[in-house]
Order: structure tokens, then C-alpha cells, then sequence
């Protein structure tokens, strides 16, 4: 569980990103990729 110092770092990193964004994790599951795409955002699985 992350730090509430982490979690700010994490929210300023990521609200600040102005075109591109690229979040990188080792696993991401179905349901949690679906969850994703229904915000709008694009998953790319790279091999």
C-alpha cells in the first residue's frame, strides 16, 4: 500500500502530464484493461 506521500507524488506526476502519458505494469488483467478503456484511455500490450 502506497504512502500518502506516494500517492501525492503519483497524483501530481499523473495530472500533469500534458500530451502523452505512458504508465508501464508488469501485469494488468481483463477486467482491470476493461475498466481502463471504459475511461477513454488506450492499452497497448507490448511483447
Amino acid at each position: 500500500m502506497l504512502s500518502n506521500e506516494e500517492q501525492r507524488v503519483n497524483y501530481v506526476a499523473l495530472s500533469r502530464a500534458q500530451n502523452h502519458l505512458y504508465i508501464s505494469t508488469p501485469t494488468l488483467s481483463a477486467a482491470n484493461e476493461t475498466s481502463l478503456k471504459a475511461l477513454g484511455l488506450e492499452v497497448e500490450r507490448l511483447p
